[in-house]
């Protein structure tokens, strides 16, 4: 069970258009954000991700990231999934958000409301997330939704921890 305030900033979830190939560039390009997913990715890299999210295949999910200024505007943070997991039939959430915006509970509030679109969208029962040991925000975050570190692995050349999340049934 998730342990996050009512305070967590009210955002909203979309589907990747064509107009957000700059952000998923961003996203994808910059060493920040990059530095515990392998590293800056390359335009070709990027080109095909892009191509994906615009049409995902069935049971995946992409998702931009959006919050509302004072004005109304909505203004794109970032990217969150639901795509296939390392075993066949396990799915994975997964998140980047620009650095400007790291620390403020945007990440905590979109993945909450992915794991309901994966439990009530999608019909899932259980939910993966892989993050870097070293990122401990990713961590905390992922514990603080009710994930369960089930595993430490080495993969990319550093250590690994796979959490889990069992998805009950809405009533």
């Amino acid at each position: 069970m998730a342990t996050y305030p009512a305070s967590l900033p009210h955002v909203s979830l979309r589907p990747v258009q064509a107009a957000d190939y700059q952000l998923v560039q961003s996203l994808w390009q910059d060493p920040a954000v990059r530095a515990c997913l392998g590293g800056p990715a390359t335009e070709a890299r990027v080109r095909c991700a892009f191509a994906a999210m615009l049409q995902p295949a069935p049971g995946t999910l992409y998702r931009v990231i959006s919050l509302a200024d004072a004005a109304g505007a909505s203004q794109a943070l970032g990217l969150i999934s639901i795509d296939d997991y390392q075993a066949a039939g396990q799915k994975e959430l997964s998140y980047q958000l620009l650095p400007a915006w790291w620390g403020r509970g945007i990440a905590a509030a979109a993945a909450l409301a992915m794991v309901a679109l994966a439990r009530d969208g999608l019909g899932l029962t259980e939910l993966y997330a892989e993050t870097q040991s070293r990122n401990t925000r990713s961590v905390r975050m992922l514990e603080r939704l009710g994930m369960a570190e089930i595993d430490r692995l080495e993969r990319y050349g550093q250590l690994q921890s796979v959490f889990r999340l069992a998805l009950d049934r809405a009533e």
